[in-house]
C-alpha cells in the first residue's frame, strides 16, 4: 500500500512530524532546565530522547528526498547539542522556533484551520474522544485514568493555567494528530483534519466561563484591540503566554486581561456557527456508538437531533445547488 502513496505525501507527513517534535521541544524545554540547571530530570531525559527523534526523523526524510529541502539539518544538530549541554531555555526554543518555520516554509504546512473552530463541535468532539482519560470538564479526572498504559504522566489538566500558558493550539492540534510516545495519549489521527483542530481549539476554553468570555468580548470593542488578535492564525500559534503578552499594552489590569483572553479563547469559539453537516455527522456517530451498546431508543433520538439541529440547516442550500 506504501507504494501507492506519492513520495511527495509521505515526506510531507515525516515534515509535519518534525514539526510537531520541534514545537513540542521548544515550549516544554523550559519545564526540564532553567538557567543550565535540571529542574526536572524526567522532563529532561524526554527533550533529550525528543531531539535525538528529531535527527532519525531528519535522516529519513533527507534519504527519502535525497536533499535537506528546508535546511535545517545543522539547526537539528545544535539543537540536540544545546540540550545534551543544559543551555538556556532561550536559546533552545529560538532553535526549534526556527526548525518549525524553515519545515513550515519548505513544505507549505498551514499551522491554522481553514476557518474558525465552533464551541458546540468541539464540546461533542471532546467528549466522545478525549473526556474519558481528561474528563468532561478537562481536569484529567476521566474514569477511564486508572486503566491507562502507562499510568504516568497523568492526563493532562486543561483547566491548570500554568499548563495552559506555554501551550498553543497547534501544539494540541500535533499532539492529537500524533499522540506521544511513551505516553497514553494514543493519536487521533483517524479524525479528519478539521475535527481535530475543532478539539485543539474547544480544550484551551475549558477554564473560562461565559460570562468571562462576555466581559471581555465588550472590552475588546471598547479598548480597540487589534482585530488580527482575532485570526485563527494568530490564536492557532500562540500560547496563553504570548496572547497575555499582546494583550496587556491595551489593557494592563490582570482581571480584564484574563477575561479578554477568555473572550478569545472561548468566546469567539461561541460565536461561529457549526457547520450543520459536520453537527449532522457528529450526532450519527454518537447515534451508532449507543446502538452498538444496545441503547436503541437514544440511538434513535440521536438519529433524529442529527436531522433536526444538523442536515435540517443544510437542506436549503442543498436544495438550491
Amino acid at each position: 500500500l506504501l507504494l501507492l502513496i506519492p513520495r511527495s505525501a509521505l515526506a510531507a507527513d515525516e515534515a509535519r512530524r518534525l514539526v510537531a517534535l520541534a514545537d513540542y521541544i521548544g515550549g516544554d524545554y523550559k519545564n526540564a532546565v532553567q538557567g543550565g540547571k535540571v529542574v526536572n530530570p524526567d522532563e529532561y531525559q524526554e527533550m533529550k530522547e525528543f531531539s535525538a527523534r528529531t535527527l532519525e526523523l531528519f535522516n529519513k526524510l533527507k534519504a527519502d528526498e535525497k536533499k535537506d529541502k528546508a535546511g535545517i539539518e545543522p539547526d537539528l544538530k545544535a539543537l540536540a547539542s544545546r540540550i545534551e549541554q543544559r543551555d538556556n531555555e532561550r536559546v533552545v526554543g529560538e532553535l526549534a522556533q526556527r526548525v518549525k518555520e524553515k519545515l513550515i516554509a519548505a513544505y507549505e504546512i498551514m499551522p491554522y484551520p481553514r476557518r474558525m473552530p465552533s464551541f458546540p463541535a468541539g464540546r461533542i468532539l471532546f467528549s466522545q474522544n478525549c473526556a474519558q482519560c481528561h474528563g468532561e470538564t478537562g481536569k484529567g479526572d476521566g474514569s477511564g485514568r486508572e486503566t491507562m498504559k502507562p499510568k504516568a504522566p497523568p492526563p493532562a489538566n486543561f483547566t491548570d493555567p500554568v499548563l495552559m500558558a506555554g501551550l498553543s493550539p497547534f501544539k494540541a492540534f500535533n499532539t492529537v494528530t500524533y499522540g506521544v510516545e511513551k505516553t497514553a495519549m494514543a493519536d487521533f489521527s483517524a479524525l479528519s483534519e478539521e475535527e481535530r483542530w475543532q478539539v485543539a481549539f474547544y480544550l484551551f476554553s475549558l477554564r473560562f466561563s461565559p460570562a468571562a468570555a462576555a466581559d471581555g468580548k465588550k472590552l475588546f470593542a471598547a479598548k480597540e484591540l487589534p482585530q488580527e488578535l482575532k485570526a485563527a492564525a494568530t490564536l492557532s500559534t500562540s500560547s496563553d503566554e504570548a496572547l497575555m503578552e499582546k494583550i496587556k499594552p491595551f489593557s494592563p489590569a490582570q482581571t480584564e486581561a484574563s477575561q479578554l483572553l477568555a473572550y478569545l479563547r472561548r468566546g469567539l469559539l461561541e460565536e461561529q456557527t457549526a457547520d450543520p453537516l459536520m453537527t449532522a455527522r457528529l450526532f450519527l456517530q454518537e447515534a451508532m456508538s449507543l446502538y452498538e451498546k444496545g441503547e436503541r431508543e437514544k440511538a434513535y433520538q440521536k438519529a433524529v437531533d442529527a436531522y433536526l439541529v444538523g442536515f435540517e440547516l443544510a437542506e436549503p442550500a442543498l436544495f438550491a445547488r
